[in-house]
């Protein structure tokens, strides 16, 4: 065999140890990505009392959601709408069309408690449940950083 020949096969054999090398590392990192996110640890469910936020509640939705995905959270948002005059509602239903984390919750009272008990029964003991009212807030330059960051802690 001449030298090049053997260069080649070397080269080959090497070519063949990195491709398999590299797919049992992808193989590792996708057991571990599904494994992590079906952990409770993981699990977060996130509920915002809104009123009267179409200037931010879009925005919201969509960086909370993605942020979520980027942390590898499971995650459930619930929008409590406490009488809304605006076009929140149809905002949020729209959302939650084409994404099953987030549900609309409607209330006529400014504050359900019986209602948060309800949410919070059905998120269990072992998964974090995080209540934000967000009625009294305008400027979406400070809600979305902060909520971003609590989902991905």
């Amino acid at each position: 065999m001449t030298p090049q020949g053997e260069v080649a096969g070397v080269l080959a054999l090497l070519i063949w140890a990195f491709a398999v090398y590299g797919l049992i590392v992808g193989v590792t990192k996708l057991v571990r990505f599904f494994y992590r996110r079906s952990s409770p640890e993981n699990r977060l469910t996130l509920v915002l009392l809104v009123q009267d936020g179409e200037n931010y509640v879009e925005g919201l939705l969509r960086t909370i959601c993605y942020r979520a995905f980027l942390s590898k959270k499971e995650m459930r948002i619930v929008l409590v709408d406490t009488g809304s005059r605006d076009t929140t509602r149809e905002i949020i239903r729209r959302l939650e069309e084409n994404d099953a984390r987030i549900e609309l919750v409607e209330s006529s009272q400014e504050f359900d408690p019986e209602l948060i008990r309800a949410l919070w029964a059905e998120t269990g003991t072992e998964s974090p449940f995080l209540l934000i009212d967000l009625r009294g807030y305008k400027n979406n330059r400070k809600i979305i950083p902060y909520l971003a960051v609590i989902v991905e802690l």
